[in-house]
């Protein structure tokens, strides 16, 4: 099975083998419209092994070349890329590179043996004094544990530090895990840059959509949005006042489901 223009999850083989008995794996690929497939695997946990002609890891500030292990932009080389956005020179300058690679917008990295990981959207990068910390890392902390359904954390802004590590979580139905319990769990777990700050609770009904991740959404984790409007919860959070990019990135949420109840953890 190969899902094209959709998320690819750990763990779709197993809900779709009983509809589909002959096959033998879910393909993912890692790849845009505007430049082709850059990597596949027959793991959801990886973007796998390179297929284009080469790509870099940089650092997504200074242009510099990352080692294995270094989280930065992916950016990359391909035989079939886009002629260019129409009548949009500021988006062409950021997408072709000077150097013949490509800049994706998403993060990654690559371990020891050239496999590539997928880390997440620059744009949805968290600055805390002055440290580049990413979503992914704390998202999967929190979705292990077994009272939770659903995860995002983005950065809220707050101009003595940057930004704010901020969570919201979507529990199971039925569940009792505690703002004090998610929060220890992940603080426990990272150094003090990385910890969640603060904590506010919040319930209603969750309103969950697919969020479009422009094709470098592809072999990204199962990511769908959630619509955080003032109205969705029964009483007054900090995610209802959010607008514009912050409350693209601060909504977004690991989705294998719809979640009932929602909990929030808010600065």
């Amino acid at each position: 099975l190969m899902p094209v223009g959709t998320n690819v999850y750990d763990g779709i083989f197993d809900d779709l083998k009983d509809k589909f008995p002959c096959a033998i794996g879910v393909v993912n690929l890692y790849g845009q419209t505007e430049g082709g497939v850059v990597a596949q695997s027959m793991d959801q946990k990886c973007l796998g092994g390179v297929v284009c002609e080469a790509v870099r890891i940089v650092n997504p500030e200074t242009g510099e070349a990352l080692g294995p292990g270094e989280v930065g932009e992916i950016t990359y080389k391909s035989t079939c890329p886009m002629i260019g956005y129409l009548n949009n020179q500021e988006e062409n300058d950021k997408f072709f590179g000077s150097d013949g690679f490509l800049h994706s917008g998403d993060l990654g990295h690559y371990d020891d043996k050239g496999t590539l990981y997928y880390d997440g959207r620059l744009k949805e990068l968290i600055k805390y004094k002055s440290f580049h910390l990413y979503p992914n890392e704390l998202e999967e902390m929190l979705l292990r544990h077994e009272d939770v359904q659903d995860a995002a954390v983005f950065g809220k802004p707050e101009p003595s530090v940057q930004e704010l590590v901020t969570a919201l979580v979507v529990r199971k139905p039925g569940a009792n895990v505690s703002t004090e319990e998610l929060r220890k769990l992940v603080d426990d777990q990272v150094d003090e840059r990385k910890q969640l700050r603060g904590l506010r609770l919040r319930w209603g009904r969750a309103r969950l959509g697919r969020r479009s991740g422009g094709g470098a959404r592809a072999a990204g984790g199962a990511r769908r949005t959630w619509s955080a409007g003032a109205g969705a919860g029964g009483g007054h959070s900090d995610a209802g006042a959010q607008t514009g990019d912050q409350q693209g990135a601060g909504t977004r949420l690991h989705q294998k489901g719809c979640g009932a109840q929602a909990l929030s953890l808010i600065h």
